[in-house]
């Protein structure tokens, strides 16, 4: 809708919107601000509840969000690809991140997840190459498939006591990965999970494991 919008640096967005209308393969699944190569701040409204899918995908200038505290749910893809984020603080009544959300955000450095997070789906920081550290909090009690693969720069990870399984190369390729404690309450380690975690020296194994999750061939 507004791609390749040079100069635009300031939208107003309204509460309302639910949804962002991709096209096929052809024309690419890019945001409607794809391009807009001087919009760096984005401030989402009060009222908000969901940030559309795709609602910022690709879009590398964007340096700095903020978030309302009236949002619950973050969309699928919602801010893929956004090299320029290097922080983001993630409102307090957010419950859910959906697959893909902050995928190859390579500048990302740091987030912060507020305690009413319950669910990290698929894939959701999969490729943030710059993220260093993470503390999941304690609402969550799955870290689903690839959540965090190929996060190469991850070097601490802090799982909550309430953790329960963590799912098919949650932590794949995390290569900076020395040491891991996961928690006395996971029960469930799929297969992969830490697959070509090539540095990974010491672990610490919870009482409680019961199963290894097995895909197929």
């Amino acid at each position: 809708a507004f791609r390749d919008c040079t100069n635009l640096s300031e939208v107003s967005l309204p509460v309302s919107w639910k949804t962002v209308y991709v096209g096929s393969s052809t024309y690419g699944y890019d945001s409607p601000f794809y391009g807009c190569s001087k919009l760096t701040d984005i401030t989402l409204p009060e009222g908000m509840t969901t940030v559309p899918s795709y609602a910022f995908y690709n879009c590398t200038a964007l340096k700095n969000v903020t978030f309302p505290a009236s949002l619950t749910t973050i969309g699928g893809q919602a801010f893929r690809g956004c090299t320029g984020l290097t922080e983001v603080t993630l409102p307090e009544n957010l419950t859910t991140i959906n697959s893909n959300a902050f995928a190859e955000c390579t500048g990302l450095a740091a987030v912060t997840m507020p305690e009413s997070l319950t669910t990290i789906n698929s894939g959701a920081f999969s490729g943030c190459t710059g993220l260093r550290s993470i503390t999941i909090p304690r609402g969550v009690t799955a870290i689903k498939d690839n959540v965090f693969n190929g996060c190469t720069g991850l070097t601490e990870i802090n799982l909550p006591e309430t953790l329960l399984t963590i799912d098919f190369y949650a932590f794949g390729n995390c290569t900076g990965l020395v040491s891991i404690d996961i928690p006395d309450t996971v029960t469930g380690i799929s297969g992969y999970a830490f697959r070509d975690c090539t540095n990974l020296s010491e672990v610490s194994l919870p009482v409680s494991w019961k199963t290894v999750y097995v895909g197929s061939s």
